[in-house]
């Protein structure tokens, strides 16, 4: 039997340690749960409904109940189930790091920051063009039926410096370095994790603040740059739990527009974008896929701990903080929709950093009527009338690339191209 060291390349993109098969991982309660979710989901009549009014007398009957009492249980079960299963593994011995979740690094030029999570299970596999909703709901399922490894010392290395760091209870570990003028600013963030017959190894991608930058782009992602309609709950959940990264659709025209952001007025510049968002780490691979199958701008996703009570609504506004005074020297563009808390949250950064906040962009989750979220967007957002800031509450990527070619952010050659983005979405 070879016992000799070996190390197992883990990059961001799979990370992961081969699992004996004979180990059952399966947290019964939680997956029978899932498989309920997924059975009303995938066969509630509003989901396959003829058109619109059909799904929309289905959604008042029953569905609402059911949603109600078995759509939000999910992770609550699985929480449950999954203490139950920590303990057990713990006294097995099973509960050895087996996966480093590495989270993109960010820098502006002083420090880099890095934060990622060491788990005992793999992360989904990634989308198939052939998936079908069970194969997404057992992906789902498998993403937020995380098995947290606390106290495992991880070494950090980038630019001739190291950081020994060691995972909080729920797995996350974090560090910065300093960055000098001769630090490798292209090099990616290396990550290790010592156990007694192998070494998991992973990698942090980096991105670090362009010199051309001109403005900093902050960016909500749930109904503002892939669809989620979290306005239904129904909908919202066969969205998140019966899709994949290949099948959730973008919002129209937004790659263009964010591309065209990104280049700036003279096509020259490098503007960093990124995505700040409460969806829970769990969904960090599924975004990040996301935004490359359908070319967005690459930039940090910056999301949220769902089991830290510090890390609850407050997790965004603390993050757009971070990010505004870290980059204190750009102008900010915030762009979020009207559906949750984007409009609290940017008047709240509005009226903090007023010299700071260019523009804010809220999209319109039902354009088609004045709704309660229509009505609650405007009371919070009134304040911004007495600020030198652009507001509006926008329908499409269309009328937000003509505000922003009106303020000199983007070339005005570029509005077609967003206009020809939204067509071929809209299209899809």
């Amino acid at each position: 039997m070879n016992l000799t060291k070996k190390s197992v390349n883990l990059p961001a993109q799979a990370g992961l340690l081969a699992r004996p098969r004979d180990v059952a991982r399966r947290q019964m309660l939680a997956l029978l749960t899932w498989v309920l979710l997924g059975i009303c989901l995938a066969a509630h009549p509003g989901h396959l409904a003829a058109d619109e009014n059909e799904a929309a007398a289905l959604e008042a009957g029953w569905w609402k109940a059911l949603a109600t009492g078995v759509g939000q249980s999910p992770l609550a079960s699985a929480e449950l189930a999954g203490l139950g299963w920590n303990k057990f593994a713990e006294h097995l011995g099973m509960d050895e790091p087996r996966y480093l979740a590495t989270y993109a690094a960010y820098g502006n030029g002083d420090k880099l920051w890095v934060m990622g999570r060491v788990l005992a299970n793999g992360p989904a596999r990634g989308p198939r063009s052939d998936d079908r909703w069970w194969d997404n709901l057992l992906a789902s399922y498998q993403r937020w039926e995380t098995d947290e490894v606390q106290g495992a010392e991880i070494l950090l290395r980038w630019g001739g410096q190291e950081r020994q760091v060691m995972s909080d209870h729920e797995g996350y570990y974090a560090a910065n370095f300093e960055i000098f003028p001769d630090s490798p600013i292209q090099s990616p963030v290396l990550a290790s994790h010592e156990l007694q017959e192998n070494t998991i190894l992973g990698t942090h991608r980096v991105f670090m603040r362009p010199d051309a930058a001109q403005t900093l782009i902050i960016s909500d992602m749930d109904d503002t740059v892939i669809y989620t309609g979290l306005s239904s709950l129904r909908v919202a959940a066969q969205q998140t739990f019966l899709n994949n990264a290949r099948t959730r659709k973008p919002l129209a025209g937004v790659a263009e527009l964010y591309h065209a952001l990104v280049r700036g007025p003279d096509g020259e510049a490098d503007n960093p974008v990124f995505y700040v968002s409460n969806s829970g780490w769990n969904l960090w691979d599924l975004l990040r896929d996301f935004l490359e199958l359908n070319d967005l701008p690459r930039g940090p996703l910056l999301l949220r701990d769902l089991g830290r009570e510090a890390d609850t609504e407050d997790h965004k506004i603390v993050t757009i903080r971070q990010i505004v005074e870290r980059f204190p020297d750009l102008p900010v563009l915030l762009i979020g929709d009207s559906g949750q808390h984007d409009a609290e949250i940017y008047t709240e950064i509005a009226q903090a950093y007023p010299d700071r906040v260019l523009a804010i962009y809220l999209r319109d989750v039902d354009p088609q009527i004045i709704s309660e979220d229509d009505r609650r967007v405007r009371a919070v957002t009134s304040p911004l009338a007495d600020l030198d800031i652009t507001y509006k509450l926008v329908g499409d990527s269309v009328e937000i690339a003509n505000s922003v070619a009106g303020l000199g952010l983007i070339d005005a050659e570029q509005i077609e191209r967003v206009r020809q983005g939204v067509q071929r979405d809209r299209a899809r």
